[in-house]
């Protein structure tokens, strides 16, 4: 089983658990965000910005989605 956390890095008390058992996608919803226009949204680890490829991709709906998930994506993203 891998969990992952979606949050602020500095604030614990902000952060979402997903789980999902290793080799599934694991897909991140972000959080909802008041902004007009919509925000453009740039997903993050704690090692900085993400390259989204074959391991990472985003969604329409600013999802971030692992695909196939192992031990090595079992960190904090934002």
């Amino acid at each position: 089983m891998l969990f992952l956390y979606i949050g602020i890095f500095q604030n614990s008390s902000e952060n979402t658990v997903v789980f999902v058992s290793y080799g599934d996608a694991a897909i991140l919803n972000l959080p909802p965000i008041d902004s007009n226009p919509p925000p453009s949204v740039i997903w993050q680890d704690e090692n900085g910005r993400l390259r989204y490829d074959r391991k990472y991709a985003i969604t329409e709906n600013h999802q971030l989605v692992i695909l196939s998930a192992n031990q090595e994506d079992e960190k904090a993203y934002r």
